[in-house]
């Protein structure tokens, strides 16, 4: 695979070690208000031109998930796929900026960035029986060699428990590898409620950062989305990185031009395998089937 990459600025560690090890243990890390203002602002400005130029869709595509009520004076969308391709700020931020190297500091030198989305959360309870109001471990969307990969999460107005804020497992990490599928083996994009016993639910806690600040938390975390979402909260950024030794078994068709950028370190030599091995559906093709709201993936 041959690799775009991006040199680093900086040369010395961001966290401490109490931070990392606080990340090892619990899966999760939060750094409140690490985003400087002058970055906080490019960052809301691209959010809210993405936003309106999703007025011009009157329904929704394989980039863009469109809710009820959506209109050109009112955009509702869901998410919006790449949104680093269409904001050079948010692109420079991905991969220039403090971020990538606080995800070194947490996976190893060597660093992939493998997607982005803009997340709105709303309280009208689309989604929750299912999709993203579902208890779920991010590795299940991305089945690779190796576990080590990390969600971002770019807050760019305050969280609070009624909106914006992720539920998750402290710890969960450390077990199992849940099947996201039903019992012949499609892909649901969820924990079956058979596994729920094994999960620590009632130890579950709600991340609600401030605005500027960036949520951490390893992709085998099991959380859920937008449980209980009171009212619609302000839209995030969403990164997915990777180890850069992690490779999919599938290669990833809705991607950016800036999918599999080595942000950080070098690309590597070998690809890394876990000797855990990781769960997979009985066709790969149905997990971007599935992000992509529906809509056919060419292979």
């Amino acid at each position: 695979m041959d690799a775009k990459q991006v040199s680093s600025p900086f040369e010395a560690p961001v966290l401490s070690e109490d931070q990392k090890q606080f990340y090892r243990d619990n899966g999760y890390l939060v750094l409140e208000r690490i985003i400087p203002g002058t970055w906080l602002d490019r960052l809301r400005a691209a959010a809210e031109k993405i936003t309106a130029d999703t007025g011009q869709l009157v329904a929704s595509t394989r980039k863009v998930a469109l809710r009820p009520g959506h209109s050109a004076e009112s955009p509702n969308p869901s998410w919006v796929w790449n949104p680093d391709e269409d904001s050079d700020d948010l692109w420079a931020f991905l991969s220039d900026s403090v971020l990538p190297d606080v995800v070194a500091d947490l996976i190893g030198p060597d660093v992939r960035f493998n997607y982005s989305f803009l997340f709105f959360r709303r309280e009208d309870g689309v989604y929750e029986d299912d999709g993203c109001g579902a208890w779920h471990q991010d590795y299940a969307y991305f089945p690779q060699t190796n576990c080590d990969g990390l969600y971002a999460g770019i807050h760019l107005e305050d969280a609070t428990p009624g909106r914006s804020h992720t539920l998750l497992v402290p710890g969960s990490h450390h077990g199992p590898l849940f099947e996201h599928m039903n019992t012949d083996g499609r892909f649901t994009g969820r924990i079956g409620k058979s596994d729920f016993d094994r999960i620590a639910l009632d130890k579950a806690i709600g991340l609600t950062p401030p605005a500027g600040s960036i949520e951490l938390f390893d992709f085998r975390v099991v959380h859920n989305d937008d449980a209980g979402a009171a009212e619609d909260g302000p839209p995030s950024f969403q990164a997915l990185y990777t180890a850069a030794d992690a490779f999919p078994y599938r290669s990833f068709n809705l991607g950016s031009a800036n999918h599999g950028t080595i942000v950080r370190g070098r690309p590597p030599r070998r690809a890394r395998h876990d000797p855990q091995g990781c769960p997979i559906p009985r066709d790969l093709v149905e997990i971007e089937r599935w992000l992509s709201g529906g809509f056919e993936v060419g292979s």
